[in-house]
Parts: C-alpha cells; structure tokens; sequence
C-alpha cells in the first residue's frame, strides 16, 4: 500500500485513480489508518522497526491526522524508546496535512486550518449524543443496527448542521456504536474486556494495533470499513486465542 501511495504521489500512470493518494482503499484515511494498524504489528518481526518507516511513509503521505495520531500512539505503545523519532515525525505528518498543495494555489500552496473539519465533526457528535439519550428505550437498547445511516440524513436539515458535507458516520465509532445499541454495547465491551483484558499488555505488537484503531475510532469509523474492521476482528481474534 505504501508503494502505491509513493506511486501515486508521483503520478505514476500505472497507479492513479483519480487525483488522491489513497493506494488501494480508495480514501486517504483508509489507507492512513490501516498503515498505523499495521505498524505496531510489524513488531512481531525482527524488522519492527524497517517496517514501520515504511508504513509511517504511507501514512505521511495520506495526510491524515486521524491516521497520524493513530499511527503514533500504537508505535509509543510497542516502542515508547522511539518517541525521540516518533513525536518528530507525527509533528511533521501533522504540518504537511495542514499544507493545500495544489497548481491552483497561489504560489503551489496554501495553508489549510485542521479547524473547519474539528468543528464539522463536533457538530455530528453533539447531534448524535443528544439523540442517543432522548428516551429511556434509546439509551438502553439503541436505534438499531445501521440506524445511524438513515437517520442522520435528516438530521443535517432539522437540527441545521450545516457542515458543508453529507456525513453518512458519526465520525466517531464509540458515539455511533452507542446511537445503535445503547448501553447494551457498553456492557458487551466491558465484558469483554473484564474477560480478555489479561491479553493485553504494555509493549505488545498486537495490543498496540488495537490501540492505534481505537485511537482513530475518536474521530474516524474504521470499524464500520470492511478492509479495517477485517485487520481489528483478526487482532482481537488472535489476542483472544491467548486467553482461551
């Protein structure tokens, strides 16, 4: 995927699809947060640490702060020796996601502010924690499976969250999950975690790839894309398997 993503930065003809970097996944966040995923688990091997310059290229490159946030807490987690090249580079990550390059641009570049998207979202996520508690029955069992889906539509004109764009996820997995399910999925998650919270620990390859997609989980919805919710339920599986 980094290969793909250096391809199509360079527009390498055989690699474009469309103007952005996003290798296969069709989205630059897609593809940033499944690199993080993917850098602490490259610590199983003895190249941990080649593998995850490569992935942190990638994940660079999709200029995605959700992805380089990410990226950076699963590597501290494994690695936390390395915050001295770690920091540095989310920093970097960070100021290039902030640069709108572009030959429409005057001077081939201009400077973008994280906080248009920050205020899109916390608009979403207002919205949706007040309709997650509007009764009783919606706090305890939730809307529905996929009910976020269909109601959010009507939420951009009725509750005037004008962001600019149509949001099809709550941006935030926890909050969407909630939406759906209520408090149940709240007690299926602490019990899962009372149940196989032995398997987690500090420095570990595949616990750090949780926290890396629970970090982008905040304010993304890899749980809810198939290629990323396929690497989450393969960790846990694998973490699982260790408690028995």
């Amino acid at each position: 995927q980094t290969a793909i993503g250096v391809g199509q930065y360079f527009q390498i003809r055989v690699f474009l699809d469309g103007t952005n970097i996003h290798g296969t996944f069709g989205n630059r966040t897609g593809l940033g947060i499944y690199l993080a995923m993917l850098i602490p688990i490259g610590f199983l091997s003895d190249y941990g640490a080649i593998l995850a310059g490569v992935y942190c290229l990638g994940v660079f490159l999709s200029r995605s702060a959700v992805a380089t946030a990410a990226a950076a807490c699963g590597a501290l987690w494994v690695a936390p020796w390395a915050w001295m090249a770690v920091l540095p580079a989310a920093v970097a990550a960070l100021g290039y996601r902030m640069l709108k390059i572009g030959r429409n641009q005057p001077g081939g570049w201009k400077f973008r502010h994280l906080g248009d998207s920050v205020s899109a979202r916390r608009k979403i996520w207002g919205v949706t924690l007040s309709k997650s508690v509007r009764t009783w029955r919606q706090m305890a069992v939730g809307a529905g499976h996929g009910a976020f889906q269909q109601h959010s539509r009507t939420w951009i004109r009725s509750e005037k969250v004008l962001t600019g764009e149509v949001y099809n996820e709550a941006h935030n997995d926890y909050l969407e999950a909630f939406y759906e399910y209520g408090v149940v999925i709240v007690l299926v998650g602490a019990w899962w975690i009372y149940r196989y919270g032995p398997a987690l620990a500090f420095h570990d390859p595949l616990t750090g790839s949780l926290v890396a997609v629970g970090v982008a989980s905040l304010a993304n919805f890899p749980t809810r894309v198939t290629t990323l919710a396929t690497v989450a339920m393969i960790v846990g599986a694998m973490l699982m398997r260790r408690v028995g």
